[in-house]
């Protein structure tokens, strides 16, 4: 029987670091969260990665769209461990907001004054209270990647691997 042995021990020992580095991923999982949390921040900096459809807000008073108190966007918080990256928020309304709906119609009371003051047909009008017929929220996504962000974190996980 012929036998050829081959000196195979760089290559075991490559592929030994290789299973040591995926064995615990946490070095890629923090970079990558990091990576989408700076999306999710430009996404809002530039009013919508695409456009987002301004509110009826911005267009009477200016401003941007989704951030008129900054509290949706400074709830964005990331989290990982050696396999997953997250990123999200747990406000109630941060979801109409991502993916668009409707909401119900509901009342409308004077809270800090005895009424409230809006103007209608060029008139000013005083009311308790006044009911709200609901309101259509378009998609605004917030929460989602470019192209340049997916090839960041590619190219992080390459240099992890030493494949740069």
């Amino acid at each position: 029987m012929l036998q050829i042995k081959i000196d195979d021990t760089e290559i075991r020992n490559q592929l030994k670091h290789l299973q040591n580095k995926l064995h615990d991923m946490r070095p890629i999982m923090r970079e990558t969260a990091a990576i989408i949390k700076n999306s999710v921040r430009r996404n809002f900096e530039l009013g919508g990665r695409p456009k987002w459809v301004l509110s009826g807000r911005v267009k009477r008073d200016g401003g941007t769209t989704l951030i008129r108190t900054g509290i949706l966007q400074r709830s964005i918080q990331s989290h990982y461990n050696s396999s997953t990256a997250l990123v999200g928020t747990n406000l109630e309304y941060a979801a109409i907001h991502q993916f668009g709906g409707q909401t119900r119609a509901h009342i409308i009371r004077a809270r800090d004054k005895k009424s409230l003051k809006f103007s209608a047909g060029g008139q000013t009008i005083f009311r308790r209270a006044v009911h709200h017929p609901g309101s259509r929220i378009p998609a605004r996504p917030f929460i989602l990647l470019q192209d340049e962000d997916k090839a960041e974190i590619l190219n992080t996980v390459k240099k992890y691997l030493g494949e740069e």
